[in-house]
Formats: C-alpha cells, structure tokens, sequence
C-alpha cells in the first residue's frame, strides 16, 4: 500500500501554506524509492512510523529525522527509501513563509536540511506529539492550522526582495530582471547581488525552479505531459 492524500490549509494561512500531505506506505519485504527534486518551498515533514533512509546526493546516507526541515532546493538533495511502515505529515510553505512567520532568513535554508528542532527549537517537538496523536489526516490538519494561525496573524511584511521573488513567480507575467532592478532602483548587478545575498539563489535560477516547479504542478493538475508543460511556462 502507498497513498498520498493533500489538502488546503485555512484560508488565512493560503499566503503562506501551499497545502497539507499525509504518505502512508506498508511494504515489508521492499523498498519505494523517491528522487527528491528542484523546488522553492520549504518542508516541515513529520514522520511517525519507520524511518526513511535517505541517499544524499554526495553519496552520504542516514535516516532522515522524525522532524525533517528541507529548505529551497536548487538541485536534487538525493533519493529517499521507505520501506515497513511508514507515516508522514507534510506541511508545504511557499518560500518566503519561513521569513514573515519565523524570522528565518531564506538563505539559511537553501540548499539544506536540518533536524526540525535545530531550527524551530522546542515548539516544533510539541507539535510533533500533537500530529503523532492525532488519528487520521482531518484531525492532522486541524492541529497544524491551529498551530500556524498565531504565527500568520502576527507574519512581517515581504522585504522588497521577496517582492521581486514574488513577481518573477506570476505565471501570467513575462517579468523580467531588468524590470525589477529599475523597479528597485538599482543597477542590475546591484540587484543580483542583494537578491543571492538574501535569498541564496541567483535571480534567474530562482525563476527556473520556480517555473519548473509550476510546470509539474500544472502535469499533475492537468495531465499534460511534462514538455508541453514546461514549454507553456517558458522553462527553456
């Protein structure tokens, strides 16, 4: 058995939160496989069956922890293996959430992994114990917007850098970089520069993941195949 179930957090918290996920593997005698892939958000992804093992793609391998933070990844981070019993909660955050509701600055999360409670400290452990209670998805995600509203209602305003990001994401937009440096009135190297240093990706790297990663939500939305999609969100 293998199922994945998503849903949409509160209305209040849209802004922030992409969506909720629950995986549900059961294999005893093999393994599933799955390559991590490029992506703009973060991850807070709470595991409370056996541990997956993951194949890093420096060749390192461990267990990833029962709270696993993954940042914005620009490259794959390696291949993930769930075997036994395996039960796991996702919260999915669009890429400047960990900023406005944490106070996390973007570019210590790109490209990088942490223990959940090296970032969050305690609070995440206590929500790990609530989510681990809790007996089916619904109940799950009860808990996590009951635990995120309190941080939505008191999110910081976008700095003028999240604002560009968010601008080279509209996918109905043909924004380009220039644009957004005389828009922030500096030089376009200038604007480079500060985008890398807050973010941690270069602007039009960011861009592309951003656009692929559209182009596969709109694949598992629409059915399309994969090129055709990337083609209509101007990947290549």
């Amino acid at each position: 058995m293998h199922t994945i179930r998503s849903a949409m957090p509160d209305p209040r918290l849209r802004q922030f939160v992409r969506c909720f996920a629950q995986r549900e593997i059961s294999f005893r005698n093999s393994w599933v496989a799955q390559t991590n892939i490029a992506s703009l958000e973060h991850i807070l992804a709470f595991s409370f069956g056996d541990q997956t093992v993951m194949q890093y793609s420096s060749g390192k391998t461990a267990l990833i922890p029962r709270i696993h933070v993954v940042g914005t990844q620009t490259r794959s981070l390696g291949c993930a293996y769930f075997t036994g019993s395996t039960l796991a909660f996702g919260i999915f955050l669009n890429p400047f959430a960990c900023w406005r509701m944490f106070r996390i600055p973007p570019i210590q999360l790109a490209d990088q992994d942490f223990e959940g409670q090296q970032v969050f400290g305690p609070w995440i452990t206590e929500l790990w114990i609530k989510l681990a209670e809790c007996r089916t998805f619904g109940d799950r995600i009860n808990v996590a917007n009951k635990a995120l509203l309190p941080f939505a209602a008191n999110a910081t305003p976008p700095t003028q850098t999240m604002v560009a990001g968010g601008n080279l994401l509209q996918p109905n937009r043909s924004t380009r970089i220039p644009q957004l440096a005389r828009e922030s009135y500096m030089s376009i190297r200038n604007f480079q520069r500060r985008f890398a240093g807050e973010m941690g990706i270069a602007p039009k790297l960011f861009s592309r993941v951003g656009r692929f990663q559209l182009a596969l939500d709109m694949k598992r939305a629409h059915g399309k195949q994969l090129a055709e999609s990337c083609a209509r969100v101007r990947i290549f």
